[in-house]
């Protein structure tokens, strides 16, 4: 039970792994990234359960459009556990175009066992008014209902 909990993942979830210890905690992320937003009026939430071997982060980032992450700002970490949560995030309302990100990283645990290391996403979920609906520009998403209708849409 290397994820400290004998609750698992329910119907269709997101996972990312690495065979191999990253010693430099650089080369090895799994990303997420949401359908472009044109704006959210208000604050709004993501929330999901999480399973993580040890010592990954999860980090959650509103990415706007056309400017650097400024991941201070930007970017919010999951709480030190290695799930199931859930955890939630909260963003203040966000005037032009953006992307949520979710990130995985610091894939270094290492025994006899694994090397490297997991993430697993379930139950994801957005909540927020968007200022207009938004539209898909890929076929491989799994839709996030927001409280308005219209859907925020990932990319695996």
């Amino acid at each position: 039970m290397i994820t400290g909990t004998n609750i698992i993942p329910n119907g269709s979830y997101a996972i990312v792994s690495t065979m191999n210890v990253d010693s430099q905690n650089s080369s090895q992320k799994g990303l997420l990234i949401s359908s472009i937003i044109n704006c959210q009026f208000w604050n709004g939430s993501i929330s999901f359960n999480y399973w993580t071997s040890p010592f990954v982060i999860l980090n959650v980032c509103a990415k706007k459009e056309g400017i650097p992450l400024n991941r201070t700002i930007d970017c919010q970490q999951s709480p030190f556990s290695q799930g199931p949560g859930p955890a939630t995030f909260l963003f203040s309302p966000i005037n032009q175009t953006f992307r949520f990100l979710i990130e995985a990283t610091n894939f270094v645990y290492s025994n006899g066992q694994l090397s490297g290391g997991f993430a697993i996403l379930d139950n994801l979920s957005y909540t927020g008014d968007y200022c207009t609906t938004t539209t898909a520009a890929m076929n491989i998403t799994t839709p996030i209902p927001s409280n308005n209708g219209t859907n925020c849409l990932f990319y695996i």
